[in-house]
């Protein structure tokens, strides 16, 4: 005899679209890098030097905290909205616009540069890759977004060691790891808040 909560438990154990599949995949790579760009720049605006010649996106060894998909979200929302197609699309796109390449790794590499050019960072997709149709937001930071506390700051390797500017680092949230900006997030004009998700997929 099933349980009277045995039709729901089904239903929630029927596996996502692959649709639905891809853009976490997607999520998940965006909220990467621009967790680690955000955590990345904080350090640095408190005098934190990082290692000479480290490549942040080894250094930072924390997993994805939770408000870089919320992040991750908002900048594919923002990317749906200006290119009015879902961000699966756009893989899609940068796919046939390379289609030798292996699909595993261009998905890495569309989390990484699509995020990156963005926000302005100066690293292209074309650097690597050939181009695909594609629009982005005229405005988007991580920063304002992704809040980096104290506490994770002095997590960084060799934190203890360097000249950090203690007025710059008590304008962190001072007992937190991260935290999502709430009261940042502006609106996407023409976008139904109402069916949209604020959290991880």
């Amino acid at each position: 005899m099933k349980s009277p909560n045995s039709a729901q438990d089904e239903h929630q154990a029927t596996p996502r679209t692959v649709e639905e599949q891809a853009r976490t995949r997607i999520q998940e790579e965006f909220a990467r890098t621009l967790f680690v760009v955000t955590l990345a720049d904080t350090a640095e605006e408190v005098g934190y030097p990082g290692i000479s010649g480290a490549d942040w996106f080894n250094l930072v060894t924390t997993e994805t905290p939770e408000p870089a998909m919320r992040a991750a979200d908002y900048l594919i929302r923002k990317l749906e909205h200006e290119n009015q197609c879902t961000v699966v699309d756009l893989l899609r796109r940068a796919l046939g616009a390379n289609p030798d390449d292996d699909k595993t790794e261009l998905l890495k590499k569309f989390g990484h540069y699509i995020p990156m050019e963005a926000m302005g960072h100066g690293v292209s997709w074309t650097d690597s890759q050939e181009p695909f149709q594609i629009t982005y937001p005229t405005y988007f930071s991580a920063s304002d977004l992704i809040l980096i506390g104290q506490d994770a700051l002095k997590q960084l390797p060799l934190f203890d060691q360097t000249d950090i500017e203690e007025d710059k680092l008590a304008e962190q949230p001072e007992t937190t790891c991260w935290g999502f900006n709430n009261d940042y997030e502006p609106p996407i004009a023409g976008y139904d808040y109402s069916a949209a998700s604020q959290s991880t997929p």
